[in-house]
């Protein structure tokens, strides 16, 4: 039996997506995502996610996503192990598989 990996995000782009190009020659933009969570009597959190977008998708990200805009993510959850100065430590990401802009913010 196979699992949903699926995750649905509407937010601010919380930075300027960064493009770059892979070691195998592949286009990829990381931008971080705010999305926020409504708490009692007005207090909330946000949740900050770091979406990767790959090939087709990265010359619409580069074009339509500025930090503050609001934004439709959908793709999968990813995590991968990275090893830093403090030892490894695993990093998770939504691997965007379709990306709509929302607008400008206000």
């Amino acid at each position: 039996m196979s699992g949903l990996n699926k995750a649905f995000l509407i937010g601010r782009a919380g930075t300027e997506p960064e493009v770059a190009t892979s070691r195998s020659g592949k286009r990829v933009a990381t931008f971080r995502l705010a999305t926020d969570r409504p708490g009692r009597e007005g207090s909330g959190r946000t949740d900050w996610h770091t979406v990767v977008v790959w090939d087709e998708l990265v010359p619409l990200v580069e074009k339509r996503v500025r930090k503050g805009d609001r934004v439709y993510v959908e793709g999968r959850v990813e995590s991968r192990e990275e090893r830093g100065r403090g030892g490894p430590r695993t990093r998770t990401e939504i691997v965007a598989e379709d990306v709509i802009p929302l607008g400008r913010r206000s």
